[in-house]
C-alpha cells in the first residue's frame, strides 16, 4: 500500500513536470507592440476529452493514439550534396563530369498525378574546368527539352533548371514513371557512361491531397496601386480584409520612402513616372504592384522580383517573420529600380530592403543588432559578405547589410543611396569591386576604410545593445528552421528549392508549388515546437527556448522522436487532434488547464477551433 502511494506521488510529480515543461516552452505571453503576432480569433471551442474517456493525461502524452488522419505517405527525401571538388587532371572514371541521383531535385513534393513537374539538376563537375554543358530531359511520352548548366539561384551553383516542363499522367492510383537525363559536356570524358541518368519517379493519387489544395484556385482583389493575389479556401482568403489593410499600409510606407506619388501625395522625383503605368487621380503614373500570397512557408517567408512580390501567410507559420515587415521588405525589392538599385550587389540590395522595412524579422535598431553580433564574436567582415552574400549566415548578413544602409542614410542622406547604387551598377566586375565603386561616391577609397568608419560609428552610438544570448538563440532557431526544411520540405529551403514565379503560376493555373507542404504528424509536431520557440524568444525566455531547440535538434539529428520527452509528448497530442480530423497549428498548456490545441478543421478548412484536453487526476 505504501509503495503504491509512493508510486502514485511519483507519477503525479512526473506529470506536473511534463506539463510545466510543455507550458514553459509553449505558453504565450503579452508581446511588445512592435512584435505582437497577428490576431488569432478562434470563436469555436471544442472539448475533445469525450473522445478519450478512458485516457489519463499520461496516456495522452505517452500512450498509443489513433493514426493520423490521412498524412502524406512516407517518401525518401533525397538532398543535394555539396559540390565535389576534383583535380582538373584527374579525369579517371567516376571523376569527370557526370550525373548522380543525389544531385537531382524534383518539385513539387510529393508528386501527385496531374502535377506539372520541375527539376533542379546539379551535375558532378571537376574543378578547374569551365565548359559549355547542357542537360537534356526525356519524358516517357517522348517529350524532350534541354537546359544549359549555368550559375543560377541564390547560391549561384552550376546547375540546370527545368520549370514546369511535363505533366504527370493522371491515373486513378499511385505509380511510377521514368525520366532520362543526359549530360552533354564539350570535353573528352574518361567515363561518359555516367553522363546518362535514368530515374524511376514515384507519384501518388490526388486523393492524398489535403486542404486547402483540393479545389483551390487563384483569385485577386485590388485597390489603388496594388493587386493582391491569393488562393481560395486558404487562410489568406479567410483573413483577406486584414491582409489588405496590412498590404495597404506597407505599400504606402514604401512608396513614400521612394518618393512615389499616391492619391493626394507628392509627385515623383524629377517628374519621372513608372513605365507602363496607370494614372492615379492626381494624374501621376504608377504601375500596378502585384502581391501574391502563398499558403506555405518558402525560404524565410517571402521573395520578390522586379515584377512581383510573394509572401507566405498561413496559420502554422514556423518562420518568425513579421508579416507587416516582410511585406515592406519585399516591396522595397520590387520598387528599388526607382533608385537604380535593382542590379546592385546583394549586400546593398538586401541592406536597402532591411532598412526600408525597419528591421529584419521585427522592427528594431539595426546598429544595436550589429553591436550584439560583435559582442557574440559572430561578425562577418564586409569583404566576405560582399563577394558571396547568400553563402554566409543568413541573419547576420542581413543585419549587417541593413545597418550599413542605415549608416549611409544617417551620415550622408537618403539621396546618396541612389548615387551609391548607380556607381556600383556601372562596374562590370565582381560584387566586391562593384561595392567599392559605389562607396567611393561617399569618399571612401576602398571597402576597408568604409568598414572602419562604419564600425566606429556603431561603437560610438548611444545604443541599447540587445542581449547577445537572445541573438545567439535566434540564430540557432533559424538554422534549425532551415535544417527542418532540408529534411521535411526541401523545396521550401531558400537555397535548395526553386523560388517559383507566382505570376507565371497564375498564368499557367499552377497551384501545387505555392500551397503543398508537409501535413504528417511528425512535421506538424516540429513546426509547432518551432512556433513555441518563437514565443519564448519574444518574451526573452532563454531557458524555454533552449529546451525547445534541444527537442527539435534531437529529432533532426537522430531521425526519431523517442518514447518520451518534449517532442514525443507533443507528437502524441498532435496525433490525437489529427485522429479527430483537426490539424494543429499551436499548442499551449499548464497544470491547471491541461492542454489547449489551436487547430484547423480539415472538413471545414480554414475554420479555426481550440481543442480542450483537460488534465486528469490520478
Amino acid at each position: 500500500m505504501e509503495d503504491s502511494l509512493y508510486n502514485q506521488k511519483m507519477k503525479r510529480l512526473i506529470l506536473v513536470g511534463l506539463l510545466l515543461f510543455v507550458g514553459c516552452a509553449l505558453w504565450p505571453t503579452v508581446y511588445p507592440e512592435e512584435s505582437r503576432p497577428l490576431p488569432d480569433p478562434t470563436p469555436l471551442v471544442k472539448d475533445v476529452s469525450a473522445a478519450i474517456p478512458a485516457m489519463r493525461v499520461t496516456e495522452i502524452l505517452l500512450g498509443e493514439v489513433m493514426p493520423a488522419f490521412p498524412p502524406f505517405p512516407e517518401l525518401t527525401v533525397t538532398l543535394k550534396p555539396a559540390l565535389r571538388s576534383f583535380s582538373a587532371s584527374a579525369l579517371s572514371p567516376g571523376y569527370g563530369p557526370g550525373l548522380e541521383r543525389q544531385g537531382v531535385q524534383i518539385f513539387p513534393y510529393p508528386l501527385v498525378a496531374g502535377d506539372r513537374i520541375s527539376l533542379d539538376v546539379v551535375p558532378r563537375l571537376p574543378i578547374g574546368i569551365t565548359m559549355p554543358m547542357t542537360i537534356t530531359l526525356t519524358a516517357p511520352d517522348g517529350y524532350v527539352i534541354s537546359e544549359p548548366v549555368i550559375a543560377q539561384g541564390l547560391s549561384l551553383r552550376q546547375q540546370a533548371r527545368f520549370y514546369w516542363v511535363w505533366t504527370v499522367p493522371a491515373p486513378t492510383a499511385r505509380g511510377t514513371f521514368t525520366l532520362t537525363l543526359s549530360l552533354s559536356p564539350q570535353i573528352v570524358d574518361a567515363d561518359p557512361a555516367d553522363n546518362t541518368l535514368v530515374l524511376s519517379v514515384p507519384f501518388l493519387a490526388p486523393e492524398i491531397l489535403l486542404p486547402p489544395e483540393p479545389g483551390t484556385t487563384w483569385s485577386i482583389t485590388e485597390t489603388e496601386g496594388f493587386r493582391l493575389h491569393y488562393l481560395t479556401h486558404s487562410a489568406a482568403e479567410r483573413d483577406l480584409a486584414l491582409l489588405m489593410r496590412l498590404a495597404n499600409a506597407a505599400y504606402r510606407d514604401v512608396t513614400a520612402l521612394f518618393g512615389l506619388a499616391l492619391p493626394g501625395g507628392a509627385s515623383l522625383p524629377n517628374g519621372v513616372p513608372f513605365p507602363n503605368g496607370v494614372p492615379f487621380p492626381n494624374g501621376v503614373a504608377q504601375e500596378w504592384v502585384d502581391i501574391y500570397v502563398l499558403d506555405r512557408v518558402i525560404g524565410q517567408g517571402g521573395y520578390a522580383s522586379s515584377e512581383w512580390v510573394a509572401i507566405s501567410y498561413l496559420d502554422r507559420a514556423y518562420s518568425p517573420v513579421n508579416i507587416e515587415l516582410v511585406l515592406r521588405h519585399e516591396l522595397v525589392h520590387r520598387l528599388d529600380g526607382m533608385l537604380g538599385c535593382q542590379q546592385s550587389p546583394a549586400l546593398l540590395r538586401e541592406g536597402l530592403a532591411v532598412y526600408g522595412a525597419g528591421g529584419h524579422y521585427r522592427f528594431e535598431s539595426l546598429p544595436d543588432r550589429v553591436a550584439a553580433v560583435l559582442a557574440l564574436e559572430r561578425y562577418i567582415p564586409l569583404a566576405t559578405l560582399a563577394e558571396d552574400f547568400y553563402a554566409h549566415q543568413h541573419e547576420i548578413g542581413y543585419l549587417e547589410a541593413g545597418a550599413l544602409v542605415t549608416y549611409i542614410v544617417e551620415q550622408f542622406g537618403w539621396e546618396q543611396v541612389a548615387d551609391v547604387c548607380t556607381a556600383a551598377t556601372e562596374v562590370a566586375e565582381g560584387d566586391f569591386s562593384r561595392l567599392e565603386a559605389g562607396l567611393r561616391v561617399l569618399g571612401y577609397e576602398n571597402l576597408s576604410r568604409f568598414e572602419t568608419a562604419w564600425l566606429a560609428w556603431i561603437a560610438t552610438r548611444p545604443t541599447h545593445t540587445p542581449d547577445p544570448e537572445l541573438l545567439e538563440l535566434e540564430l540557432h532557431l533559424m538554422e534549425t528552421v532551415r535544417a527542418y526544411q532540408l529534411v521535411y520540405d526541401p523545396g521550401a529551403h531558400f537555397l535548395e528549392g526553386i523560388l517559383f514565379s507566382p505570376q507565371e503560376g497564375v498564368r499557367q493555373a499552377i497551384i501545387a508549388d505555392f500551397v503543398r507542404h508537409p501535413h504528417a504528424a511528425e512535421a506538424i509536431t516540429l513546426e509547432i515546437l518551432l512556433v513555441g520557440i518563437q514565443d519564448a524568444l519574444r518574451r526573452g525566455d532563454t531557458i524555454c527556448a533552449r529546451a525547445g531547440l534541444a527537442a527539435v535538434d534531437m529529432v533532426l539529428t537522430d531521425g526519431y522522436f523517442g518514447a518520451d520527452g518534449l517532442a514525443a509528448d507533443v507528437l502524441a497530442l498532435v496525433k490525437l487532434a489529427l485522429a479527430q480530423g483537426y490539424e494543429p497549428y499551436r499548442l499551449t498548456g499548464d497544470e491547471e488547464r491541461g492542454y489547449v490545441i489551436y487547430a484547423l478543421d480539415r472538413a471545414h478548412w480554414p475554420q479555426r477551433y481550440t481543442l480542450n484536453i483537460p488534465g486528469r487526476e490520478f
